[in-house]
């Protein structure tokens, strides 16, 4: 699993950047040294056949927290806060939900025969709408829980700027303005 992931910054707000990361794979071949001219339809383009067909973005947008001082046109290394937090957002969104698909699944034939009396397909209905219905409850949980914790732990961080912008330059040393 990558720790990093490197993105162009698009827009800037107070204290975080909006940056544009392309998906593994998409850039490696490139032969522009910077990438930053690329447009998703350019590197949509280049997939070829297939990459269209399939018609998957190959670039993705995400909000990051700016604690390198990114500006627009810059190319940012990304990083999350700890590989913890990609555990706990894999859990609550992919085995939570299924083990309430489970869990539904099963409760729901239990009430079906036992409560409601309930037999043959009726019993996998109410199987379905069970699992399904649970389901969707952890996914609502899961909306709520990030909502609420305002997904500080899974925002990624721009870490440091790997490349500037065309046309700005790197901070200079400090020199003194005092003349003689």
């Amino acid at each position: 699993m990558r720790e990093t992931a490197e993105g162009i910054v698009v827009s800037q707000a107070v204290d975080r950047v909006r940056v544009r990361v392309y998906r593994t794979g998409t850039c490696e071949n490139c032969s522009c040294v910077l990438s930053t001219a690329c447009t998703p339809e350019e590197v949509d383009r280049r997939r070829g056949i297939l990459g269209s067909l399939l018609r998957q973005s190959s670039v993705i947008e995400i909000e990051a927290l700016n604690e390198a001082g990114a500006v627009p046109g810059d190319r940012v290394e990304l990083q999350l806060r700890s590989n913890a937090s990609v555990v706990k957002a894999s859990a609550l969104l992919y085995l939570i939900p299924a083990v309430m698909f489970v869990v539904g699944v099963v409760g729901g034939g239990w009430w079906g025969v036992t409560r409601w009396g309930l037999s043959g397909d009726a019993v996998i209905l109410v199987q379905v709408a069970c699992g399904f219905g649970l389901m969707m409850v952890s996914f609502a949980f899961a909306a709520l829980y990030a909502r609420r914790r305002e997904r500080a732990e899974f925002t990624p961080i721009a870490t440091k700027v790997l490349f500037k912008a065309e046309g700005q330059h790197p901070p200079s040393p400090s020199r003194s303005t005092s003349t003689p």
